[in-house]
C-alpha cells in the first residue's frame, strides 16, 4: 500500500468535511488512525466504513488527550478550528480559545513528546492574504486578512514558525482555497459557498449572486490528496498553497450549479453589510510551489467534481440536510 501503510496519524477535525474525507483516504492506504472531534460541526456518518480507527468526541482543548493521541504518531493533521467566517463580530472570544489556544496547546503537547516527532500538517485559509492586487497570489505575498478566523489562522502559522526555530517543529501550512465536495456540513451556509450553492440548487431555491468576482475551486480529493503529498515529502516545510491556479467568475460556477443539479436559479444580490466589509474582491494562487515541492496538482474538473458531489447527497441528503448536534467545536 506503500508509505501509509501501518503509518498511525492523528486527525483532529476528523469527523468534519475535509478531515473524514482525508480519513477515507488514509484507511484506503492502510493507515491506522485516530480522531479527535467534538461533532459540533462534524458528522458520524462522514467515517462510516472506516476500518481501523478510535475516535475521540471531546473537546479539542484538552492538553492530556492531544498529548496520549499524540504519543507513537508518525503525522498529524491539525484540521479542527472555528471556521465561521463573520460569527465572530458577535462572539469573537471562541475564535482565540478554539484556533489559537487550541493550536498551542497541540504544539506544546508535540514539544513534550519523548522520542521521534511527528510531522504537523495544519490547514490554514487563503483568506489569510485577504486583498491583493497581483494575481494569482504566491505565498510570499504579505497577508492581510479582514476577519478573525483568518487572522487566527496566520497567527497559528506564525506560532508554528516560532516552534521549528525554538525547537525543531517540522510543518506545513496548507492555504486551502475554496473547497467543496462530498461529507461537508449542508445544514448552513457556513459549508463553503459552493456546497452551499449546490444544497440551494438541489432544493431548486434561488442561489444569490454576489458581484462577479474570480474564484478558484477545489474538489475535496483534491485537497485530500495534496495534504499527503505534503506530510509524505521530507522536504515540504512551510507555508503552501493549495488551490487551482484556474479560477472561474462566480456567476459561472453557479450556471455549473444549475446544470448539474437540474434545478436552481441565480439571484444577483447585493453583499450584506458584514460580508461586504470582508469581501477580498478577486483571487486565485500560484500553486507553483507545491507542484515543484510534491508533483501536486488538481486533477478533479469543476463539471466531474460536481456531478460526483451531487450523486453523493443525493443518496444519502438526510444524513446531511439537518443540523447535527452541537457540543462546541468546529472544523473546516
Amino acid at each position: 500500500m506503500g508509505y501509509w501503510n501501518g503509518k498511525k496519524v492523528l486527525i483532529t477535525g476528523g469527523l468534519g468535511f475535509i478531515g473524514s474525507n482525508l480519513a477515507h483516504a488514509l484507511d484506503r492506504s492502510g493507515a491506522e488512525l485516530t480522531l479527535i472531534d467534538d461533532l459540533s460541526s462534524g458528522n458520524r456518518f462522514n467515517i462510516r466504513g472506516i476500518k481501523k480507527v478510535t475516535v475521540h468526541e471531546h473537546d479539542f482543548n484538552d492538553a492530556r488527550l492531544l498529548a496520549d493521541a499524540m504519543t507513537g504518531t508518525d503525522a498529524v493533521f491539525h484540521l479542527a478550528a472555528r471556521t465561521d467566517h463573520v460569527a465572530w463580530r458577535e462572539d469573537p472570544v471562541p475564535y482565540v480559545q478554539d484556533n489559537v489556544q487550541g493550536t498551542l496547546l497541540l504544539l506544546d503537547a508535540w514539544k513534550k513528546l519523548a522520542g521521534p516527532k511527528p510531522k504537523i500538517i495544519h490547514t490554514g485559509t487563503r483568506g489569510e492574504y485577504g486583498p491583493q492586487t497581483r494575481l494569482p497570489v504566491s505565498e510570499d505575498a504579505r497577508p492581510n486578512p479582514l476577519g478573525l478566523y483568518e487572522l487566527t489562522k496566520w497567527q497559528s502559522l506564525q506560532m508554528m514558525e516560532l516552534y521549528a526555530r525554538q525547537f525543531g517543529l517540522t510543518f506545513v501550512h496548507a492555504r486551502l482555497t475554496n473547497v467543496y465536495g462530498e461529507r461537508a456540513r449542508m445544514d448552513t451556509n457556513a459549508s463553503g459557498v459552493i456546497n452551499w450553492f449546490i444544497r440551494l440548487a438541489m432544493d431548486d431555491e434561488p442561489i444569490p449572486v454576489f458581484g462577479n468576482v474570480q474564484r478558484d475551486v477545489l474538489y475535496v480529493a483534491d485537497c485530500v490528496d495534496a495534504l499527503m503529498a505534503l506530510a509524505e515529502t521530507p522536504g515540504a516545510q512551510g507555508t503552501f498553497n493549495v488551490g487551482n491556479s484556474q479560477p472561474v467568475r462566480l456567476h459561472d460556477a453557479v450556471d455549473q450549479i444549475i446544470s448539474a443539479a437540474g434545478h436552481g436559479r441565480a439571484v444577483r444580490t447585493d453583499y450584506s453589510p458584514e460580508r461586504k466589509a470582508q469581501e477580498p474582491g478577486d483571487f486565485y494562487p500560484d500553486i507553483g510551489k507545491i507542484r515543484k515541492a510534491t508533483g501536486w496538482t488538481p486533477k478533479t474538473r469543476f463539471t466531474d467534481g460536481l456531478a460526483q458531489t451531487i450523486a453523493y447527497y443525493s443518496k444519502n441528503r438526510t444524513q446531511y440536510w439537518q443540523k447535527q448536534k452541537p457540543k462546541g467545536m468546529k472544523q473546516p
